[in-house]
């Protein structure tokens, strides 16, 4: 958010009078309607300048009370929240309702700033200087990473949720366990021959040779037989719809007992090919319907979004690396 001419001169005015103690660490600042009188300006003016002064540690605003004078040590962290603004599945939904709760939270106790990942970057350079800030990176996507090394050496707490980077502080999913827990339940219930189907990841998605990886492993340890492994070679329609019909035929020939979905775009087409309802299946982040055989692996976004918060507002934020089991439904 860059200021010109009166707006900036007017937020000059206002920073250096609290610099001059003309308001007291601690104390509230005048209401906007003052300040949009004392200074001639409208209230979208007053409401820039008070997010820029908040962004740069100079102000806390605390919902409910209004908005006082920032000292270090004494009106507690400033936290960024950020959201990926690409995030784009069925999870979502989930996603959107668990940091609801989550900013209930901090909204109620503690100072923070809600933004999308385009939003924040073009903010980085005065976050650095904001000795209150604490950052929580909501599934960060790899456009944000050089911000994330940015504040990194400005020394900024950050971390990351549901994405793991052992150089950083972060909450993310056990992949590895929810698979394991996931494919035993399966095993028990339709037998030991699992069939993989997956994608071909492109280099933004780790996540999905990660996921691919863990149910070999997983299968190993659990002494399952991973007898099929098929895989689209991309996103479009008909790769997809070609691997659904590879995989029903499979199905039909008894070639597998049940069939892992290790991406969740591919979930919906297999089951549309018959999937759910003829063979079972386990997918990540996709539900199903009424009346299909399918174990469903979800994201723990409560507890990630807990640990990130509880880890924001310590006093003086340590180490943080931790895994939290998936869902299962």
């Amino acid at each position: 958010m860059s200021l010109h001419g009166k707006t900036k001169k007017v937020m000059e005015t206002i920073a250096g009078q609290i610099r001059d103690g003309a308001y007291a660490p601690g104390s509230a600042l005048p209401s906007r309607h003052e300040l949009m009188e004392r200074y001639d300006v409208s209230r979208a003016t007053v409401d820039k300048i008070i997010a820029l002064l908040i962004q740069q540690g100079v102000l806390t605003s605390l919902r409910g009370s209004g908005t006082y004078v920032s000292e270090k040590g004494t009106v507690g962290p400033h936290i960024f929240v950020v959201l990926n603004n690409e995030l784009e599945c069925d999870e979502a939904a989930q996603y959107h309702h668990q940091l609801g709760l989550m900013l209930a939270e901090i909204s109620s106790r503690y100072s923070h700033t809600l933004m999308s990942s385009r939003e924040f970057l073009s903010h980085v350079p005065s976050i650095s200087r904001n000795a209150q800030a604490r950052v929580i990176w909501s599934r960060p996507s790899l456009r944000c990473w050089t911000a994330i090394h940015d504040l990194e050496k400005a020394s900024v707490p950050q971390i990351l949720v549901n994405r793991v980077c052992s150089d950083f502080n972060f909450v993310a999913t056990d992949t590895l366990g929810g698979v394991k827990v996931a494919l035993r339940q399966a095993a028990t219930q339709w037998g030991d021959r699992v069939a993989v189907a997956t994608v071909r990841a492109h280099p933004g998605e780790p996540f999905i040779q990660e996921r691919e990886a863990a149910v070999l492993e997983a299968c190993a340890q659990l002494r399952l037989r991973p007898v099929a492994h098929f895989r689209a070679p991309s996103r479009k329609s008909v790769d997809l719809s070609e691997l659904a019909t590879r995989v029903s035929s499979a199905a039909a020939k008894g070639d597998f007992d049940f069939v892992m979905v290790v991406e969740h775009a591919l979930a919906p087409v297999i089951a549309g090919a018959g999937g759910g309802t003829s063979y079972p299946m386990i997918t990540v982040d996709w539900r199903g319907s009424a009346g299909q055989k399918i174990i469903s692996l979800h994201q723990g976004w409560e507890e990630m979004f807990r640990q990130a918060v509880t880890w924001a507002v310590e006093s003086k934020p340590q180490r943080c690396q931790h895994l939290v089991l998936a869902r299962l439904e």
